[in-house]
């Protein structure tokens, strides 16, 4: 297929751990274990640092100060400068259930240029605004009380911000579970809290949401697993044509989707291409055509893992590093990292 994207396979040797994988600008960043380096040549850089704890995720910030390291089933992060690594200070969250699914946190840049972390210190539905160094909270005045009450009883996970930051996006969880795309306005939670209480843009079924990812501030690629499908008006599969996945392209606002792709197939976490090519990782890195539903290419010596949602143990799976908009990704497996580019 001509128009097809090119791919360069590159192969770093020699990688006996990496707790995490991060991309910072050419190099990849292990954050969580030796703050190990590796530059566009497949060079180590070593840090020689311990963090002293088991943490498996790692969330740098887009200013390039900060960086959260965390357990992703347990209920400790610590946010620290990405220069030296120095202790900011340390975040939690509530034990419910933190063991069943990916820790909430991720970082945003605001209107003004402030910086904030936002994740759910408090309750697993509570969503908070914090200046990353003080933890001040934004978004209180004298009028924004909160209440249990107010808030939506969905466990927040795999937190994203849209390409400019008008969006945070949560792409957790209800119970007895099911996933959800639900979206909430940055600025104006930055302004009241109370925007974060329930959110007012859910995409078409978000209970059977598993993977969900940006592909612009207005459109989402999200992957829908068969098994909790309810197909009333929104033109997606039912389990009597024996599809297991679907993969549709939400602009957000709509109560319809641009595109649906079926596929008779398992699979687990994205990495859109464009919004006819995806990357998708369950147990080997694949090649898509959403227009035609063909798998273009495989590679079946990186061994990707089986993750397919927040409901997740990190322990079983890889480290793995996704660019969206660098179209780019990288695979720890095997004492090596794989990484692939994709172009146009």
């Amino acid at each position: 297929m001509s128009d097809r994207p090119t791919v360069k396979h590159t192969v770093i040797n020699d990688v006996k751990t990496a707790w995490s994988l991060s991309w910072s600008g050419d190099s990849l960043i292990d954050w969580c274990f030796g703050m190990l380096r590796w530059d566009a040549e497949g060079n180590l850089h070593n840090r020689n640092f311990s963090s002293a704890y088991s943490f498996d995720m790692a969330v740098p910030s887009p200013c390039g100060e900060f960086v959260c390291v965390a357990a992703t089933n347990q209920t400790k992060g610590v946010i620290r400068r990405q220069e030296d690594f120095k202790i900011v200070r340390e975040i939690n969250r509530s034990y419910y259930i933190a063991d069943s699914y990916s820790y909430p946190v991720v970082f945003a840049k605001l209107e003004d240029g402030r910086t904030v972390i936002i994740h759910c210190p408090d309750e697993y539905n509570r969503l908070e605004m914090e200046a990353p160094k003080s933890g001040e909270r934004i978004g209180y005045n004298q009028n924004a009380t909160r209440t249990k009450d107010d808030l939506a009883d969905v466990f927040h996970s795999r937190l994203s911000i849209s390409p400019s930051g008008k969006w945070l996006m949560s792409n957790g969880w209800y119970w007895h579970p099911f996933e959800t795309v639900e979206l909430f306005s940055v600025e104006a939670a930055a302004k009241d809290i109370r925007h974060f209480n329930q959110s007012e843009t859910q995409a078409p079924q978000p209970s059977i949401a598993q993977d969900a990812k940006f592909l612009a501030d207005d459109r989402i690629m999200i992957r829908y697993a068969e098994e909790w499908c309810d197909v009333e008006g929104n033109d997606l599969p039912s389990k009597e044509n024996g599809n297991t996945n679907t993969v549709a392209i939400w602009k957000i606002g709509s109560e319809s989707f641009d595109s649906v792709c079926h596929f008779q197939q398992p699979m687990g976490v994205l990495m859109p291409i464009d919004d006819r090519f995806v990357v998708d990782l369950y147990e080997h890195p694949k090649l898509i055509d959403l227009e035609s539903g063909d798998t273009l290419e495989t590679w079946d010596s990186i061994d990707s893992g089986k993750e397919a949602s927040c409901l997740t143990s990190r322990k079983s799976y890889p480290a793995v590093a996704l660019d969206t908009a660098g179209k780019r990704l990288a695979v720890h497996n095997n004492k090596r990292i794989d990484i692939l580019e994709f172009g146009d």
